[in-house]
């Protein structure tokens, strides 16, 4: 399950070119496994039915997902339905308790915590955060606010849409604040 289409369709797509890629280069462990890919677009709703159908129609014995929003939806259908689930996925949450579902990822907690050592460093203690609601993101922010430094703070100047794509009234924000360091965690095209 990945958003083969939408803001997010690089990274399904990548995906995807990564599976087919490794099939090539590994007929000899891959020939007898069949892949189905369903696009769910970026959207929890296309997700969840991007999984039933894996389920009921193609009976997989095994399904992956990519992206905090799905493995949030998706996560707890596996686990009912005891369909083996490998998610790909920030969220620490996610398989934890579970028996079905398995969570992948690098931590986000190593790389905010290398990112506030760097900063500590530097000595930028006031940090500034423009961020775009989105799942991942979020996640971003919490890593960081768990691995602040001594003396360290983080304010988030700004959450936009994934859609907002003027950035003036942000970079004034900025620009009027005391802060010594900004992380943009925006979406895909902004």
């Amino acid at each position: 399950i990945l958003p083969l289409t939408g803001g997010t369709a690089d990274y399904g797509e990548s995906v995807r070119n990564s599976i087919e890629l490794a099939q090539k280069d590994r007929d000899d462990m891959l020939s007898r496994v069949s892949f189905f890919y369903e696009d769910a677009a970026y959207d929890p709703k296309q997700a969840v039915s991007a999984f039933q159908k894996l389920v009921r129609v193609d009976k997989v014995d095994l399904i992956y997902v990519w992206g905090v929003a799905f493995c949030k939806v998706v996560a707890p259908l596996a686990e009912a339905s005891k369909i083996p689930l490998v998610g790909q996925c920030i969220d620490p949450e996610i398989g934890r308790d579970r028996n079905y579902v398995v969570r992948f990822m690098n931590y986000t907690d190593q790389y905010l915590r290398a990112t506030s050592e760097y900063l500590a460093n530097k000595g930028h203690n006031r940090l500034g955060i423009v961020l775009t609601e989105n799942p991942y993101l979020e996640e971003m922010l919490a890593a960081l606010e768990r691995n602040l430094k001594p003396g360290q703070s983080v304010k988030v100047v700004e959450r936009l849409q994934s859609t907002e794509m003027d950035f003036r009234t942000v970079i004034s924000k900025i620009r009027n604040s005391n802060i010594e360091s900004v992380g943009v965690f925006l979406s895909v095209g902004q």
